[in-house]
């Protein structure tokens, strides 16, 4: 047994290493915590400068699978965007209606953050091809309608004289009543018909008053009074405002800019229109929420861990100058994580991104076994510089070995990887 009751350790072939710097530290103190802080600088700097997110979840699939081979080509040929949805709520559509027309006003002023913005159909155009839409037999009664109508707007005004017309209607009943069967000898009886209704309802001033001519066919009735139409639902009381937003370079939440611009928007017509309630969903604005959410959540569950873990340290080993060098080692440690994240592989997805409270978890453990071996071997030692060689040739291989463990189960297999990312991603 050696003076510190633990055994002889027997040395590793890192060993000699891992002494050798502890030495050159040692002989250089202050270039050593120089280089230290000013490398966790430069990594800063570069992270802060360079490092990326990808808040797909495509990026979380293998790129080579079939299902999101099929996937990725279809946002290729149709795009990845999704529709905003800003949702109208109201008493009647005489309230609703206003808001919108509001709304995509605004909006469309704004077209460097929103695009495609639509709350309603101009049907106007519609009605120019009208004909398009009608049935043959419809077509045939317009057909004869106007062949009948273009002697009077040519300026034969007698044909219109009361006389005139039940002479001709009487000559055409006789010519075709030798066919009855015939479709112009029906069309010609309800002409008759139409007439006699026009003529009765004349003479009976009480009776509302019939047109002799014959009416527009339904259908292009129909068309006749289409206008704009809104996108709206259960009766009036929903009404809808489909747009786009501008991305932008808004870091791990997507559309931080359009979003907020949008909702201050909301507000301002929400304001303006008591008795209507104004609200925005669709998938764009739920994933910048979930992205804030998961991004504030992250900073606080990392100082929490960072603060906690001093606590503990503090409290398991009854002093804070110990706790305090291993948690500034820490932060050195995670800093330089950080740069070699940036360089190697560039950006952080939706998993990878919560790596900071996981480093300061598993990173603390080596701090903790190299502070206790020091204080466990102080007293056998009278010079400290003795003492942390002794350290460094006792654990130091045990904490190199266990870290290089660590970074090989965390190492992600080069064949799942992204194309465009290292193994590491």
């Amino acid at each position: 047994m050696s003076a510190d009751g633990l055994g002889r350790v027997k040395d590793s072939w890192l060993s000699a290493p891992l002494m050798l710097m502890t030495r050159l530290t040692l002989r250089f103190p202050i270039a050593s915590i120089a280089v230290a802080i000013g490398l966790a600088l430069a990594c800063l700097a570069v992270t802060n400068a360079k490092l990326g997110y990808r808040t797909s979840r495509l990026d979380l699939l293998d790129p080579n699978s079939d299902y999101n081979r099929l996937w990725i080509d279809y946002i290729n040929e149709f795009g990845d965007e999704d529709d905003a949805v800003v949702v109208v709520e109201g008493p009647g559509r005489d309230k609703v209606v206003p808001v919108l027309q509001e709304i995509a006003a605004q909006l469309a002023r704004e077209d460097r953050l929103f695009h495609a913005v639509l709350h309603g159909v101009d049907l106007n155009k519609i009605r120019a091809k009208g004909l398009h839409y009608l049935s043959s037999d419809e077509l045939l009664g317009v057909e004869r309608f106007l062949a009948e109508a273009k002697p009077i707007i040519d300026g034969q005004w007698a044909r219109l004289k009361l006389g005139n017309m039940a002479t001709g209607m009487a000559s055409r009943l006789e010519m075709l009543s030798k066919v009855p069967a015939s479709p112009d000898f029906a069309g010609a009886r309800q002409e008759v018909d139409r007439l006699s209704d026009s003529l009765l309802s004349t003479l009976n001033q009480k009776r509302q008053y019939i047109s002799p001519w014959p009416g527009m066919p339904q259908s292009f009735a129909t068309l006749s009074e289409l206008n704009s139409e809104y996108l709206l639902t259960n009766e009036g009381r929903l009404g809808f405002v489909l747009l786009r937003m501008s991305r932008g370079e808004d870091g791990f939440a997507r559309c931080n800019e359009a979003v907020d611009a949008l909702r201050e928007l909301i507000a301002k017509v929400e304001a303006s229109h008591p008795g209507t309630r104004v609200g925005l969903t669709g998938l764009p604005v739920m994933e910048n929420d979930e992205m804030r959410a998961s991004q504030s959540s992250m900073l606080w569950a990392s100082i929490i861990s960072f603060v906690g873990v001093a606590v503990l340290f503090v409290a398991g080993f009854g002093g804070v100058r110990h706790a305090l060098l291993a948690n500034v080692v820490l932060l050195l440690g995670m800093a330089w994580s950080f740069g070699f994240v940036t360089v190697t592989i560039g950006h952080l997805n939706i998993l990878s991104v919560s790596f900071t409270s996981t480093l300061i978890g598993i990173g603390i453990d080596y701090g903790i076994h190299y502070i206790s071996r020091y204080i466990q071997l102080a007293g056998s030692y009278r010079d400290p510089k003795d003492t942390l060689l002794a350290t460094s040739r006792g654990v130091g291989a045990a904490i190199l070995t266990g870290a290089l463990t660590t970074a090989v189960a965390f190492l992600r297999p080069v064949s799942q990887a992204s194309p465009a990312s290292p193994s590491w991603a």
